[in-house]
């Protein structure tokens, strides 16, 4: 009886082929070098008008501040961004004067309206209070305050959105880009007057809120709008402190209630869990809007 032969063996599909680790964290050690060149030409150039620039104690002090910050890393997005990286002002978030201005007003209508609801939040569930004292001379103070609450909020998205967070973007993707900047925004807070951990929390979900801005058709104008009306509607309009800053501006003064964790104390609204209500609306609004833009 003849012996049967069995057929021969199908080959293996051959495996699919492993892309080196060197490989894949060659994109994000690029994008580190970038934005490392970028904080340090943005420092250096700041601490350098901080020398020149004569100091005061007047109520503009923080129009000073925050107007060198946003020259020293103007410089910067303009030296390693658009120079030397080859990055236009589109992809760093910049866009044409009427979608920038429709953006920025939009934006600060959303700060400001989140600012309001974290406010009524702090009454409602501890008690905080708004004096409104009899109106004094208020734009002395609070017209260099709301100038230096400009220049602050942009010189913070041009440090943590703007070319640092477009340039790890596209190393990592959208998503893991924006949880890096929002995590680093959040710890920079942990150095304010009257910081605690929850406050830093809810700052690293304001970033996640502003990231969103940027990466939407609104750009860096929307998320500079966003962070001035959040900040502008907590410090002019109810005294109240942001990020553990007091203003002092007169006609207003915002008190904390029975419970700091709820109304975040000293620190502000956005160090308790009011804050984390308010920007968590805001946040998920923004989230929703992106993904109905993404699918029309």
């Amino acid at each position: 009886m003849a012996r049967a032969t069995l057929p021969p063996a199908a080959a293996d599909p051959p495996l699919p082929a492993r892309v080196p680790v060197v490989t894949r964290l060659k994109p994000l050690g690029a994008a580190l070098g970038w934005v490392t060149a970028f904080l340090a030409v943005g420092t250096i150039v700041t601490l350098l008008l901080e020398q020149v620039i004569p100091h005061t104690d007047s109520p503009w002090w923080l129009a000073r501040a925050g107007a060198i910050q946003v020259a020293g890393f103007a410089i910067a997005t303009w030296t390693i961004g658009r120079w030397l990286n080859r990055r236009s002002w589109a992809e760093m978030g910049w866009r044409d004067g009427g979608v920038a201005l429709r953006g920025f007003a939009s934006g600060a209508l959303w700060g400001g309206a989140m600012a309001v609801l974290a406010v009524l939040l702090a009454v409602a569930l501890s008690g905080a209070r708004v004096y409104v004292h009899a109106p004094g001379p208020v734009f002395p103070v609070g017209g260099p305050i709301l100038v230096g609450v400009l220049f602050a909020a942009l010189s913070e998205e041009l440090v943590f959105r703007g070319y640092p967070l477009r340039r790890t973007a596209d190393a990592l993707g959208q998503g893991r880009a924006i949880i890096l900047s929002a995590v680093a925004f959040g710890a920079a807070h942990l150095m304010n007057p009257e910081a605690q951990v929850l406050g830093a929390v809810n700052v690293a979900l304001a970033g996640v809120w502003l990231a969103l801005a940027f990466f939407s058709p609104g750009g860096m104008a929307l998320a500079w709008g966003v962070h001035v009306g959040w900040n502008a509607t907590l410090g002019e309009l109810f005294n109240a402190p942001v990020s553990g800053y007091d203003f002092a501006i007169p006609g207003a003064h915002y008190s904390p209630g029975r419970y700091e964790w709820v109304d975040g104390g000293l620190f502000g609204p956005e160090g308790g869990l009011v804050g984390t209500i308010a920007i968590g609306v805001g946040l998920v609004i923004f989230w929703r809007r992106a993904r109905l833009a993404a699918t029309s």
